[in-house]
């Protein structure tokens, strides 16, 4: 099983659920491609291309390639063009398509929410990492006997 999974329709009759690796990219949209990794969406709402989602090295991310009917995150519209970064239980709306992010690894993600920034920056600057497990060291037995 893939870290990181794209639940198309969730918790629905109809839920799929797509598993990326790090380093994939993934095109969204109505219209297929040759040569291209898409998920097909056939829905009037949809753009040919609407969205992609990647892994940068670090992060996935996701970008709204300039559709009609827009990409939301977490019920916020995304400006297209720009990249977000994807948290464990992100809501996002392709056209009218709900889709859940789900990390399987998420018990050792760490959170840093990046606050204040201005009024369209919070979903932009959010991070995951991966902490490392911290070394166990023995502390020295100060007993005086």
């Amino acid at each position: 099983m893939s870290d990181f999974q794209l639940r198309v329709n969730p918790g629905t009759p109809e839920e799929q659920v797509i598993e990326l690796e790090p380093g994939s990219r993934l095109k969204i949209g109505r219209r297929p491609e040759p040569d291209a990794n898409k998920f097909l969406i056939n829905d009037p709402g949809v753009s040919g291309t609407h969205a992609e989602v990647w892994h940068d090295g670090f992060y996935w991310r996701i970008t709204d390639k300039g559709s009609t009917n827009g990409t939301s995150l977490n019920g916020r519209v995304l400006i297209p063009g720009d990249e977000y970064v994807l948290r464990h239980e992100d809501e996002i709306a392709i056209a009218h398509i709900p889709i859940q992010v789900w990390y399987s690894s998420q018990e050792e993600t760490f959170r840093l929410d990046a606050l204040n920034l201005n009024e369209r920056s919070e979903d932009q600057f959010r991070a995951h990492t991966k902490l490392p497990p911290m070394p166990v060291q023995e502390l020295p037995d100060h007993n005086d006997e």
